[in-house]
């Protein structure tokens, strides 16, 4: 490994490493594979690395500066963007003689890292101090847990090429090879067998996710507060332990949908709670997103009169110019989906209106699938009521499950940012919501041959008409589809003369 400080170091250049590439290649087959760097990967793949280096992906640790500016000699940031850390002439604002490094701060909360070095080893540490910032609120916490060591805690999701034997590490931030894997071999040979393109949930997900570390070899359970042992290209090798779903006080809601960042893979796939569709059917994070561009950045001077104002999944943070005091506002693509792709590009014919069609002022209302199916409910800014990140269960929030654990406690896609206008209360809110939803069925006739029952529900969606006759033991009897209305005619005329309760169940 290469790395004993945070700030990027000189990189051979390219044309000595192909020199060794080529030396060895004629000596014998190639050993491991080993981490270039970036900027190696810049000399031939000019627009992916631009557009890298202006995602969140390589800004989320900066070196700190009293005007937030990021030096020139930092190849992996753009020269474009400053400004980015909070407001440090704030109450309860970090010393800059106590912190080096800025990580995170674009949706969340942004901390501080301190760069000292070990007097024994000589090795440098890295500690994550008491301070923080609330990008969303404005505010400072100076009250953290200041013994958290980032070489264990984070480093393994905001560095590329760490080894947790060493705890050493090739790159700060999200480069090329943390997705792509040590790019040696391709870098000597030009040849793309020689490159992973890890196109798995998986390869996304060693990251996005809220685990510890799974035992293996000589490391226990828990050691990491993250996923250790992946290798890109091998989904089959990511090992870890999720977060309890009871922790219900800040990650996930009573019904096990996420409520904080970092939350994407166990949203698709909790083992052993939840497997959506998607991940059955091998619909994968980059089958939607593009990590090449996933979170783009732009800075403006000034906060504009439409900050936090949503434009296609566009939000915004302010950021500080500690020099004047003047607040700036950063704007990022916070869905990062591929060009021109959106849910019907694979559900074809789905009606974005879907629930949405009681009244023609619902029907005029601009929304989407995203609105209902992934809500905006984690880092949510309290003025606005817009969140920073979408759930990723695909699922609708219902209100029946906000009145099952109580509104206060569970967002539902109804109420918690749209219809405030519909009850002076969370609970009043939820049930006006859970009213319209509601499929309401009647008997409409009983003859010897049978029964008629009509349902009112929701257009489009199918419905099972289930009997019993004991209540213990519901047996399907048919299965049919509501109209643009949402209305259904059923029939039973499956046992003539029996005596049936019935019930029906959404699909």
């Amino acid at each position: 490994m290469l790395t004993d400080s945070l700030p990027n170091r000189q990189r051979p250049n390219r044309k000595s490493i192909l020199v060794l590439g080529a030396a060895l290649m004629l000596a014998g087959p190639l050993g491991a594979a080993t981490y270039v760097g970036s900027t190696t990967c810049k000399t031939c793949h000019k627009d992916k690395y631009q557009q890298l280096t202006n995602s969140i992906h390589s800004k989320m640790i900066r070196k700190i500066s009293e005007y937030g500016t990021i030096p020139s000699t930092q190849p992996s940031m753009v020269a474009s963007v400053s400004h980015i850390h909070g407001n440090l002439s704030a109450p309860k604002a970090p010393p800059l003689t106590e912190v080096t490094y800025v990580m995170g701060g674009w949706y969340k909360e942004e901390s501080y890292i301190k760069e000292d070095k070990d007097p024994v080893t000589g090795k440098a540490t890295f500690k994550v101090t008491k301070y923080e910032w609330d990008p969303i609120k404005g505010t400072y916490r100076d009250d953290r847990d200041g013994t958290r060591d980032w070489l264990t805690k984070c480093a393994g999701c905001h560095a590329t090429g760490y080894d947790p034997a060493t705890q050493t590490f090739n790159e700060v931030n999200i480069g090329c090879e943390h997705c792509h894997g040590p790019g040696s071999a391709h870098a000597a040979s030009m040849e793309p067998a020689d490159i992973v393109k890890d196109t798995s949930s998986e390869g996304c997900g060693h990251c996005h996710i809220r685990a510890e570390s799974a035992a293996m070899g000589s490391f226990t359970n828990k050691q990491f507060n993250f996923p250790i042992g992946y290798e890109a290209g091998k989904p089959e090798t990511l090992k870890f332990i999720p977060q309890s779903l009871s922790d219900t006080a800040s990650s996930f809601f009573p019904d096990g949908t996420s409520k904080r960042h970092r939350q994407q893979y166990l949203d698709v796939n909790y083992p052993g709670f939840r497997v959506t569709k998607h991940y059955e059917k091998n619909v994968t994070c980059t089958s939607c997103h593009d990590p090449h561009t996933s979170g783009l950045l732009t800075v403006s001077s000034g906060i504009p009169a439409t900050a936090n104002v949503p434009t296609n999944g566009v939000y915004g943070i302010a950021i500080y110019d500690n020099a004047t005091g003047a607040t700036n506002f950063a704007k990022w693509d916070g869905e990062g989906l591929k060009a021109g792709f959106s849910c019907t590009s694979c559900h074809a014919g789905a009606d974005p209106k879907h629930v949405h069609y009681f009244t023609p002022k619902a029907m005029a209302a601009a929304i989407d699938c995203i609105d209902c199916h992934m809500p905006d409910v984690i880092n949510v800014n309290g003025a606005s009521l817009r969140g920073a990140l979408h759930t990723h269960t695909f699922s609708s929030m219902r209100p029946e499950i906000s009145q099952k654990y109580g509104p206060d406690n569970q967002a539902n896609s109804c109420t918690y940012r749209c219809h405030q206008d519909r009850g002076a209360t969370k609970t009043a809110r939820a049930q006006w919501a859970a009213s319209y939803l509601q499929s309401h069925l009647e008997l409409v006739s009983v003859s010897p041959a049978g029964a008629s029952l009509r349902l009112t529900g929701l257009r489009n969606f199918s419905y099972t008409l289930e009997g019993t006759v004991d209540w213990a033991a519901w047996l399907p009897i048919r299965t049919n589809k509501a109209d643009v209305n949402g209305l259904l005619n059923f029939q039973d005329n499956t046992a003539p003369g029996t005596r049936r309760f019935y019930r029906v169940v959404e699909k």
